[in-house]
């Protein structure tokens, strides 16, 4: 194997040790949980693995049918872990955080998680925001104002579900993401069948408004590739804000408590509030 590729490999080990270390580390910066209610263990697709499931978070005592921020979670956990993901305590303080927010939150499980499925995993994440819109009455959530927050590998399997909920879809949060599947060769996983997101909003598709999210001292590979994708979505007219944390490492939002950790977060929040009551006149 060459130098490099034996390079990649340890990248990804190194990667997968960590997100598995991960499991118990809340986001840094603490949600208000007295004002948050949860509806845990919402089926929402049966695999031949079995269920995959979804948790709502809402703001207690908030009637009405409230704007929802979707988690994409990345992957895969480490060999023969069988984690429902949405249990995850990053998954469950960002529930909470965001529901604390007066928005709704939806965590869920997919695919990626056991493997890298990203074919697999990115049919759960389109079925996951097709069941949300088609459930939203029973679920309290607006189903006309939805964002996605996509994590690490998350970016990988977006595409279909950013397609099929067309101007649904206010905005879309980029934390650390792999958007582009350029290491797949060099690691020998699968290739994702479906469009990267650079290709997808270099289509000239209506995009939605979008913040990405950079870690300085992420992988550079994966970071170049965010980096074109943030290029090819400026150049195609998406309303785009780019956050950059020269310091930061891969996950930085649960490893690192810093007063720049805890300004990005709070301006994605209200980075997502603003276009859940703006929508882009562009549509």
């Amino acid at each position: 194997m060459a130098l490099s590729a034996c390079a990649l490999v340890l990248t990804l080990v190194a990667a997968l040790q960590t997100q598995d270390s991960l499991w118990n580390r809340a986001v840094v910066l603490p949600p208000d949980t007295t004002v948050v209610e949860v509806r845990q263990g919402i089926e929402y697709k049966r695999t031949a693995t079995g269920p995959l499931r979804m948790d709502v978070y809402r703001p207690r005592r908030r009637a009405g049918m409230l704007a929802a921020v979707v988690f994409v979670h990345g992957g895969p956990l480490l060999a023969g872990s069988s984690r429902d993901v949405r249990l995850a305590r990053p998954y469950t303080s960002y529930g909470r955080l965001v529901a604390s927010h007066e928005l709704a939150a939806v965590t869920f499980s997919h695919r990626l998680a056991e493997s890298m499925a990203v074919d697999s995993a990115a049919v759960d994440v389109r079925d996951a925001l097709t069941y949300v819109v088609a459930h939203a009455d029973s679920l309290g959530l607006d189903r006309n104002r939805l964002c996605i927050w996509g994590i690490s590998r998350g970016g990988l399997v977006l595409s279909p579900a950013v397609k099929a909920l067309g101007a649904r879809l206010r905005c879309l949060v980029l934390y650390y993401a792999i958007v582009e599947p350029s290491l797949s060769a060099d690691l020998g996983v699968p290739t994702p069948s479906t469009a990267s997101l650079t290709t997808f909003v270099g289509s000239g598709a209506i995009f939605p408004a979008t913040l990405v999210v950079r870690a300085g001292r992420d992988e550079p590979r994966g970071n170049a590739g965010l980096d074109r994708f943030a290029l090819t979505a400026i150049r195609h007219g998406t309303n785009l804000d780019f956050l950059a944390y020269a310091e930061g490492m891969h996950a930085f939002d649960l490893l690192e408590d810093t007063p720049r950790t805890r300004q990005i977060i709070a301006r994605t929040l209200d980075f997502i509030r603003w276009w859940m009551n703006n929508p882009d006149r562009r549509r």
